[in-house]
């Protein structure tokens, strides 16, 4: 599952270093497309030393795996409620495979998402529950339109 669209929340360390540039807060971006690239996320964290799973420098990313479908006038309520879910998904992704562009989204998921909730399935799953309830409440208050639109390559 590659990554389409994503945040970034925080900025690098000084010094730190992005593909030759340091990135500024809250800078959107895009990831090249490619075969399976055709999900959003956004930027949770950027970490100089890694995971203990991973040698490479990286960030941890929460983002949309499934977008809510199209709702039209003569849904019933029931159907348009079922069309606003939103699946979710966390992962950890390279710097190298990052782009940054100006977007940006306002989605405060610091106390939720971080490293230690990817170690046990059972705080990944807690945490990928509060990302879809927080995602689907950003999508009912019709803000950041662009997250929740599907890429297209």
């Amino acid at each position: 599952m590659g990554i389409g669209k994503y945040v970034v929340l925080e900025r690098a360390e000084r010094g730190e270093r992005n593909n030759g540039e340091v990135s500024e807060a809250k800078q959107g971006g895009d990831q090249p497309p490619g075969p399976l690239r055709r999900s959003q996320g956004r930027h949770r964290a950027r970490r100089r030393r890694g995971h203990p799973r991973s040698s490479r420098r990286h960030c941890l990313v929460a983002g949309i795996k499934k977008y809510p479908s199209k709702v039209i006038r003569k849904d019933s309520a029931k159907k348009t409620a079922k069309k606003y879910r939103v699946k979710a998904f966390i992962k950890l992704v390279n710097y190298q495979h990052q782009m940054p562009t100006r977007y940006t989204l306002d989605v405060d998921l610091k106390d939720v998402v971080n490293v230690e909730s990817l170690q046990t399935k059972d705080k990944k799953v807690t945490a990928l529950k509060e990302v879809k309830k927080r995602f689907e409440e950003r999508f009912k208050t019709r803000k950041n339109r662009w997250f929740f639109t599907k890429l297209k390559f």
